[in-house]
């Protein structure tokens, strides 16, 4: 989709606060001065500016330095910062309509001063009487592991339809071609939605859970519709998949009819929070593309639901460290995001979940094995780098790079993107000695409140005040590899957790987790935890 300039059209131009941005703004408006094209510098103006835009929208910068940026960013329709697209990169891209408002934006991104140059020298040279369609990439760093982009590059799909339709390797595929451009991600890619679109989404003996997949196989296409891999008969069957996935038994309807979902003062699980989520994209997609298709009003009232509890509150149904923090956490942070008034963050419960993750951190950027749950999955990083961002917190920074990138930007049901805004890492005053982890009232709650669910939540009920419960405990004398770290566990059970409340998780010593509770789907016996409850 090609941008029409002219004498008969005015081009807004959405400055950031950089002077390195802001220099190629100006370029920007002299080159379409003698084109003839009437232009406006409008400086750091907020995302709104988008949605009620009379004309095409030029967008210059990233995360840290531009407001209409960071409103894509945070709809996940973007993901440019200070980490992509790296030194010197720059992306040039047509974002075809993504408001609705019969205008396009261009993006003209990048993450320092020299990437800044370098793609206002490419686009100027792109202006004529039209703007053509852009998808120009210098990418010189990804915000995803190594690891993940050569296996993503070899391009080695599981061997049946029915495999890659319940598996994410191929939507990781799709992501990675959004982020690069790379010809043969984009042609594998294609051949990943022929199987997909073979299989269906309806629950048979084949295609076991495709809500659980929803989120991850909707945010890569959206990326990616506008980059000219998929013809229009391709881009017809995609849209009425995703649009049968949202009426179906799968999709608004596996949201709610989920009990959970049902009773407001229970917490939620992955099975309904990420299917929740991608019914808020979906509604968002089809109210700015097909405005007449009946749904999406029901999608989000339905997704809205699925995220009622969680203002002040931040506790997903899964206390092991592993579902709610690479699964639930991740998407409850991002639906936070999404929701205009940020209810999440504002309200505190953002704040206490990011919290919580630095406590359940040892000195060597692990989180422990408790709970289902594989050691490559074991960091909280996404809670981390978001609350860093948002909240403008080195603290969170600090708490995040203490992983490397392989387990920082590790598995997760989102698109990995590194929220670098430029926060330095501060390292904590706090967290050391004794740190709390207080009970959510949500769980404390749960067996007062809603009995008929509550064994899914916690065990048993509480048998002391909720300021003499605690959540997790963590003892740590600093923050060096050295120093000692104790994690006990205050509760018993919860989905994806055993009944090991006063449990040691983890003992750490020297760098050395010396006691551990060792958990998974495999290791669940006593033998490999540290308490026998009876």
């Amino acid at each position: 989709c090609q941008t029409d300039i002219g004498p008969d059209v005015t081009v807004l131009i959405a400055a950031p606060r950089s002077a390195h941005g802001q220099q190629v703004a100006q370029v920007i408006k002299r080159v379409l001065r003698t084109l003839g094209t009437k232009s406006e510098i409008q400086n750091d103006p907020e995302e709104g500016l988008l949605r009620s835009t009379k004309g095409p929208v030029i967008v210059v910068g990233n995360l840290a330095d531009s407001q209409c940026i960071r409103g894509l960013y945070y709809r996940s329709l973007c993901a440019t910062d200070l980490c992509y697209p790296g030194p010197g990169g720059y992306e040039l891209r047509t974002l075809c309509d993504p408001f609705g408002t019969g205008h396009n934006l261009i993006l003209v991104g990048y993450s320092d001063a020299d990437g800044a140059e370098a793609a206002g020298q490419v686009f100027q040279k792109r202006l004529g009487d039209s703007i053509p369609h852009l998808k120009e990439l210098h990418v010189t760093r990804l915000p995803v592991p190594d690891a993940f982009a050569e296996t993503c590059r070899r391009g080695e799909l599981p061997a049946t339809a029915a495999e890659i339709t319940n598996t994410m390797e191929g939507d990781n595929i799709g992501y990675l071609y959004y982020l690069t451009g790379e010809p043969g991600l984009g042609e594998t890619y294609r051949k990943v939605w022929q199987a997909i679109l073979s299989c269906g989404y309806d629950k048979n003996e084949n295609i076991v859970q495709a809500h659980l997949y929803s989120l991850w196989r909707l945010l890569p296409w959206r990326l990616v519709e506008d980059m000219d891999l998929f013809d229009d008969a391709e881009r017809l069957a995609i849209t009425q998949y995703i649009y049968g996935w949202a009426e179906s038994g799968e999709g608004w309807q596996s949201v709610a009819n989920c009990p959970r979902t049902q009773r407001p003062n229970n917490p939620r699980q992955n099975h309904e929070l990420i299917p929740a989520m991608a019914l808020m994209h979906a509604a968002d997609y089809f109210e700015t593309h097909f405005p007449a298709a009946p749904g999406p009003d029901k999608w989000r009232t339905v997704g809205r639901t699925a995220y009622e509890p969680y203002g002040t509150s931040w506790k997903p149904l899964c206390d092991g460290l592993c579902h709610g923090w690479w699964m639930s956490q991740p998407v409850m942070m991002e639906y936070a995001l999404l929701d205009p008034e940020h209810r999440y963050f504002v309200q505190g419960g953002a704040r206490q979940a990011a919290e919580y993750a630095m406590a359940v951190v040892n000195n060597d950027g692990w989180m422990p094995c408790a709970g289902d749950t594989d050691a490559k999955r074991q960091f909280p990083g996404p809670v981390l780098r978001i609350a860093a961002d948002f909240y403008q917190d080195g603290i969170f920074k600090f708490g995040h790079d203490l992983a490397p990138p392989d387990r920082s930007f590790g598995w997760q049901p989102l698109l990995p993107r590194a929220f670098d805004s430029g926060v330095p890492p501060l390292k904590p005053q706090g967290h050391i000695g004794v740190t709390v982890v207080p009970v959510d009232p949500l769980v404390y709650h749960v067996w007062e409140r809603e009995p008929e669910l509550a064994v899914d939540a916690v065990t048993t009920p509480p048998s002391a005040p909720i300021e003499q419960c605690f959540d997790k405990l963590a003892v740590r004398t600093g923050w060096e590899l050295a120093d000692d770290y104790l994690l006990i566990d205050g509760l018993g059970g919860g989905s994806h957790s055993y009944d090991d409340a006063g449990g040691i998780i983890e003992y750490a010593r020297l760098g050395v987790s010396v006691i551990v509770q060792e958990d998974s789907l495999v290791h669940s016996a006593p033998k490999d935890h540290s308490l026998l409850t009876i």
